[in-house]
């Protein structure tokens, strides 16, 4: 449901929306307004550093900028998936280190498969030993 703006609505990143989803889902608070204010702080962040690195959160704004790149559109999509990502954990755990304690480490050392390596990327780049 994010591809294209959201659904091809062209307005926000899908790879922007899926991180903010993950800081609500890891920083939020079965009580609407248990952490109103750090999730709207923490999502603050991220689209700060988001349009910092990439100059917009919308993709309609992102896909024109791409305009002439000899990189695939799939490509480019993929780098700011990837970079939204860490962008998130690295807020996520900054607000709640205690998660990176819950990762199951010997299953990412022996799992060897996209997601995998995906994830041990992630953690890496955000500082966890792996």
């Amino acid at each position: 449901p994010f591809s294209e703006g959201v659904e091809k609505n062209g307005c926000l990143c899908g790879a922007l929306a899926g991180a903010l989803l993950a800081v609500g889902l890891f920083l939020g608070s079965p009580n609407p307004v248990g952490r109103r204010k750090s999730v709207q702080v923490a999502s603050g962040i991220l689209m700060k550093r988001f349009k910092l690195r990439f100059g917009a959160a919308c993709c309609r704004i992102l896909s024109k900028k791409d305009q002439g790149n000899s990189v695939p559109v799939f490509d480019r999509c993929a780098q700011r998936t990837d970079e939204a990502a860490v962008m998130a954990a690295s807020i996520i755990l900054k607000h709640r280190p205690e998660l990176s304690l819950d990762a199951d480490f010997d299953y990412l050392n022996v799992r060897d498969s996209v997601v995998s390596g995906f994830l041990k990327n992630t953690l890496r780049r955000t500082g966890c030993r792996i």
